[in-house]
C-alpha cells in the first residue's frame, strides 16, 4: 500500500484491489525486470566490446611501432647502400691511382735509364772535348 501511494498517491489507496492490481503491478514488476536483464546483457556486451577495441588497439600500436622500427631500419639501409655505392667508387678510383702510380713509376724508372744515359754520354763528350 506504501508503495502504491508513493507513486499513485493516498486516492489509489483507497481503490485498491489487491487481485486485480497485484496482476497489473506483478506484469509491471516483471517487465520492468526483464528490462533490467536486457539492459545488463547489453551492458556486458559493451563492455566486452570496450575491452576488445582496448585489445586491439594494443595490438594496433605495437603494430605502428613495429612499422616505425621497420621504417628506421629501412632507412639505414637506404642510408648505407648508399655509402656502400660511395665505398665502391673509391675503390674503383684506388684502383685506378694504383694503375696510374704504377705507370708512373714505370716511366720514372725509364726517365731515369735516359737520363744515366744522357749524362753517361755528356760525361763521354766532355772528357772527349777536353781531351
Amino acid at each position: 500500500a506504501d508503495i502504491v501511494e508513493d507513486s499513485m498517491g493516498p486516492k489509489a489507496v483507497q481503490d485498491w484491489d489487491p487481485e486485480k492490481d497485484g496482476e497489473h503491478w506483478q506484469a509491471l514488476y516483471d517487465e520492468a525486470q526483464a528490462v533490467v536483464t536486457e539492459q545488463q546483457a547489453m551492458l556486458e556486451t559493451f563492455w566486452s566490446c570496450v575491452q576488445r577495441l582496448g585489445e586491439e588497439n594494443e595490438m594496433l600500436r605495437r603494430d605502428v611501432l613495429a612499422l616505425a622500427d621497420m621504417e628506421r631500419q629501412a632507412q639505414e639501409i637506404e642510408t648505407a647502400t648508399h655509402r656502400l655505392g660511395e665505398l665502391e667508387e673509391c675503390v674503383r678510383q684506388n684502383k685506378r691511382l694504383d694503375a696510374l702510380i704504377k705507370e708512373v713509376t714505370a716511366e720514372r724508372g725509364e726517365l731515369r735509364k735516359e737520363l744515366f744515359e744522357v749524362k753517361s754520354d755528356l760525361e763521354l763528350k766532355t772528357e772527349s772535348l777536353a781531351s
